[in-house]
């Protein structure tokens, strides 16, 4: 794990050396295990190293193989013994201490633009060709490590970390208005290339970016493949490849020193649990493992806590329950500490924070249970209709009969059905959920009503089998996700990874007959039988029991003020009169609605340097 950052000109001056030192001692929070700032005529690199396995440790960065071609990375690959096999072939010995970053290089001098085929894993990284005076950068597939880029001049700055990019004294600081937009019509950033700076861009994931004289070229280098359903002559053929991918995709991310695991009662992050300890016991390796989990008890009724527990005690793992109940709306947002580069519509940030807070005392990685809700999306009403259509009928009756065979019960065949159903009522009113409290000037400058309506048009499904898993997992909301806990975000040195997320292993979930193996996660209740408790197995799916900032409201723990009337950082985009004062009795779509520009105007009134100390405070009523 690395904080990397950089200045590449374009009319051949140097960078300037006080930019790149104020850019390292950014980064330098990122990781205590080395900081080293590097420059060669056009081009200045700096790079900051928190060492977290499972390459080989002592990587200092930047790299070059010839003094000529050089590379900063942050990086962790999968299955480096098969990259270097793929090198050797190719008449490139690579020694297997070679770190991450060496091993792109090298494939980079073999394959060029086209070595991204053969790197799996996370990774965001820039090459700098002396010769040709060109820089090229790539994100990896999913987005787990984040990029941003802007120009600067004539120059080109890029960095891991949002916050080294504003440290360029020519950049203005001006808010992009669409990202502003788009926060508060839907929490979130919907445009992968956006941020909340007008002068600063994200590579998008599964991009790449070409820099040369000035001229900037940015590049879609994969797309998620759709491939056919796997017909396997046995189900446990499906068990004996899912566990061993799920196995080799932990392995590739555990240290030898151990890892935190984010663990609740379901079942995914506990068979990441549970495969992260069957891999320290195969590996022989002295390997600790410290578990997490949230506990909403007495605020909410819920067990979660409980069957996170009950994992904890059968595979002999410390459990540390992080409570939710301590926690309030908007807390600490004014501290520092808390970083934000930019608006998340995130209460219980504070929450957050502490919950990394503590496992980065411990342990450099966290292993977390993300992947498996969307990649395991049953979807049998559409399988079984396209197994009717191309006439596949002894296959539909195959797997209706054994599902009813094995489980007494027919499976869950109406939910797509009901799904489209449901999207039929709701094109009778497009605008029931549109935010009533926009300013009107801003919505009429940007078109949010018609912005609104893109925004609500459903996307056109791909020819995949499982169209709704496919389109959930290449959406860009995970990459959203991840910049969220990458340190650059949290200021927290700890990584976390997502084993559901390897690439093999999504592919292979993807191409799973929806019966049996999607219907209620059946892949996950077979394959961790005798490796997770019976009452987790056996455990229905069902979400958490209810929302805890919606009980903090009802309960009249905590109640939002109403938003200064004339404060500038908000009134901009949004009438604070019409935003509702009274929550308790809205649903809880509602309460979440009208708590974004609360959300923005907290973040607002930090990125324009003034405290909010009293602004937070004014958040809170004691009742």
């Amino acid at each position: 794990m690395s904080g990397i950052s950089g200045i590449v000109c374009a009319n051949g001056a140097a960078p300037d050396q006080r930019v790149l030192g104020r850019m390292a001692a950014l980064l330098s929070c990122r990781g205590p295990d080395g900081t080293n700032v590097w420059s060669d005529g056009a081009a200045g690199f700096c790079h900051s190293l928190l060492h977290a396995g499972p390459s080989p440790r002592g990587e200092e960065q930047p790299v070059s193989l010839d003094g000529i071609t050089w590379i900063v990375a942050d990086a962790r690959l999968d299955a480096r013994g098969d990259l270097r096999a793929k090198l050797r072939d190719r008449g490139c010995a690579v020694p297997a201490s070679s770190g991450d970053a060496e091993l792109i290089l090298h494939a980079w001098r073999i394959w060029g633009g086209q070595c991204l085929e053969h790197l799996d894993g996370d990774f965001a990284f820039a090459i700098w060709d002396k010769k040709a005076q060109r820089l090229w950068c790539a994100r990896d597939r999913f987005g787990v490590k984040p990029f941003y880029y802007a120009r600067r001049g004539d120059a080109l700055v890029f960095s891991n970390t949002l916050d080294c990019i504003r440290l360029h004294p020519a950049g203005d600081g001006q808010l992009n208005e669409w990202f502003l937009a788009d926060f508060l019509l839907s929490g979130w950033n919907p445009n992968p290339a956006a941020t909340v700076f007008a002068g600063i861009a994200r590579l998008p994931a599964a991009h790449s970016l070409s820099w040369q004289q000035g001229s900037l070229q940015v590049t879609r280098y994969w797309t998620l493949p759709i491939e056919d359903i796997l017909r396997y002559a046995t189900p446990q053929e499906y068990l004996e490849q899912f566990r061993e991918l799920l196995r080799r995709a932990v392995e590739d991310r555990l240290p030898e020193g151990g890892a935190g695991l984010q663990l609740s009662g379901g079942l995914d992050s506990t068979s990441v649990a549970a495969t992260a300890k069957e891999v320290a016991r195969r590996c022989a390796v002295r390997c600790s493992l410290r578990a997490y989990t949230f506990d909403y008890r007495p605020l909410v009724q819920d067990e979660e806590a409980i069957y996170a527990a009950q994992a904890a005690q059968m595979l002999s793992i410390p459990l540390r329950r992080v409570s939710v109940a301590e926690a309030l709306p908007y807390a600490r947002w004014e501290d520092p500490c808390i970083r934000q580069p930019e608006p998340a519509h995130e209460p219980f940030l504070e929450l957050h924070h502490r919950h990394l807070s503590e496992a980065a005392g411990h342990h450099r990685v966290l292993l977390t249970g993300e992947g498996g809700d969307p990649s395991l999306l049953g979807e049998t009403w559409p399988y079984l209709v396209s197994l009717f259509r191309r006439l596949r009928w002894m296959t539909l009756v195959r797997d209706l009969g054994s599902y009813f065979l094995s489980h007494r019960r027919i499976p869950p065949l109406l939910g797509g059905f009901r799904m489209r159903v449901r999207r039929g009522f709701n094109r009778q009113d497009l605008f029931a959920d549109y935010p009533p409290w926009l300013n009107p000037a801003f919505e009429k400058r940007l078109k949010l009503r018609d912005r609104w309506l893109e925004l609500q048009r459903e996307e056109k499904q791909v020819p995949a089998t499982r169209p709704q898993a496919y389109a959930a997992m290449a959406s860009s909301y995970w990459a959203s996700l991840f910049e969220a806990d990458d340190p650059g975000a949290s200021g927290i040195a700890i990584e976390a990874r997502a084993p559901l997320f390897a690439l093999p292993l999504v592919r292979f979930m993807l191409r799973l007959p929806p019966l049996p193996w999607c219907a209620h996660k059946e892949l996950l209740r077979q394959a961790m039988k005798g490796a997770l408790p019976d009452s987790i197995l056996k455990r229905p799916k069902s979400p958490l029991a209810a929302d805890p900032l919606v009980e903090l409201l009802r309960q009249k723990i905590w109640k939002p003020l109403p938003l200064p009337r004339s404060a500038p950082e908000i009134s901009n985009y949004v009438v604070a009169d019409r935003v509702p004062h009274e929550m308790e009795t809205l649903s809880p779509g509602e309460i979440w609605t009208h708590l974004r520009p609360l959300s923005l105007y907290c973040w607002l009134r930090r990125a324009t340097g003034l405290t909010i100390a009293g602004a937070t405070k004014a958040c809170y009523e004691a009742c």
